[in-house]
């Protein structure tokens, strides 16, 4: 796994993952946040973000940059926030995280 993350938390987040779907390409995992919320997904993409826009509509905000990770939901199991309808993907981050995700044989690959 590279240690060039922006942050500190992205290696123990963004990197598991990563590392969860290079070893098992093609596989989906179902994760779930603190309300309930839940998708068996697919990877679909990685990048490097930033929140620009965030910075333009508010000076307050501190520019910051992450690693982001798009992931394809195949199943929704419970919906929520996360998830904009049919055609739409997944974004994690170090940001905005789920509390638990779980690998198609039932391996916990990150808990909260």
């Amino acid at each position: 796994m590279s240690s060039c993350w922006f942050h500190p938390e992205e290696e123990t987040t963004a990197g598991v993952l990563l590392d969860y779907f290079k070893a098992n390409p093609g596989s989906t995992v179902t994760m779930g946040y603190g309300d309930g919320e839940s998708y068996r997904c697919r990877f679909f993409s990685s990048y490097e973000a930033d929140n620009e826009n965030e910075v333009e509509d508010n000076p307050n905000v501190e520019p910051v940059d992450y690693f982001a990770i798009a992931l394809d939901p195949v199943e929704v199991i419970a919906l929520g926030p996360h998830y904009d309808g049919p055609g739409s993907l997944i974004e994690l981050s170090y940001r905005d995280f789920p509390e638990r995700i779980v690998g198609e044989g039932g391996e916990v690959i990150y808990e909260a």
